[in-house]
């Protein structure tokens, strides 16, 4: 954006601001008159026409995101937009209709001024958006000839292969030495049998198991335990099963 351009677009926003803020504030007597009349009184009467102005400019924000977005504004935001101008141009009518019909037309020209304004500086923010967006670089822009040549090598190899998860057994640490887990596991059993008749409780030393056998904890706390219900069944019928 050049020097002349942006004093241009910051001169008129600041112009539509300056008229938005004079048009609101005598917008907002002329509704604060208009329900102090009709009964509402204190605070009530100084909140309520805050939310017709505030519909406004929430309605204008949710068609200003979605034009930033390029999507399509929901049809309520339009919908609540002129129900909120009606509003206020209702709200200001009102308050110079009691004075004849000129006045009610000069009692709802801030209403317009103000609901104009705002909606010319939506016009300009979109626009800015829009020509940010036109400035955005392209990004093939500064892209090589060999850029481009490396990007159509790379789309005709083929496909890596997805990686294969290794099977449980694979991923269980091989012993260093054959093991027969059956005599590992009558050796328990009888260690087992020996603590029951010695009156002592037998505990497993699965660190002097897994150093003998050369499997994980896993391992040998299955052979433990098959080793346990091995010295039970012995001790209900006497022999080693």
């Amino acid at each position: 954006m050049t020097g002349p351009e942006r004093l241009i677009r910051w001169s008129t926003v600041a112009a539509v601001t300056g008229v938005a803020v004079v048009a609101g504030w005598v917008s907002y007597e002329h509704a604060y008159e208009v329900v102090s009349a009709h009964g509402e009184g204190g605070s009530v009467a100084r909140l309520y026409p805050v939310t017709v102005d505030g519909l406004i400019y929430a309605a204008s924000m949710v068609l200003l995101d979605a034009a930033r977005r390029k999507v399509d504004p929901p049809r309520m935001a339009y919908w609540l937009l002129g129900v909120g101008i009606a509003a206020t141009v209702a709200a200001n009518v009102l308050d110079g209709l009691g004075h004849g019909p000129l006045s009610a037309v000069i009692a709802a020209w801030p209403a317009a001024a103000l609901v104009g304004s705002y909606e010319m500086l939506m016009l300009l923010i979109r626009g800015s958006v829009r020509r940010a967006k036109r400035n955005d670089p392209d990004p093939d822009e500064f892209r090589t000839e060999d850029d481009f040549r490396t990007d159509e090598f790379a789309a005709d190899l083929p496909p890596e292969p997805a990686p294969v998860r290794p099977s449980r057994a694979e991923r269980q640490a091989l012993p260093p030495s054959e093991v027969d887990r059956d005599e590992i596991v009558a050796s328990l059993t009888a260690d087992i049998l020996a603590a029951a008749a010695a009156g002592e409780r037998w505990r497993p030393d699965y660190g002097d198991l897994e150093t003998r056998t050369g499997y994980r904890r896993s391992w040998c706390e299955k052979a433990v335990r098959d080793a346990r219900a091995a010295a039970a069944r012995t001790d209900r019928t006497g022999v080693l099963a």
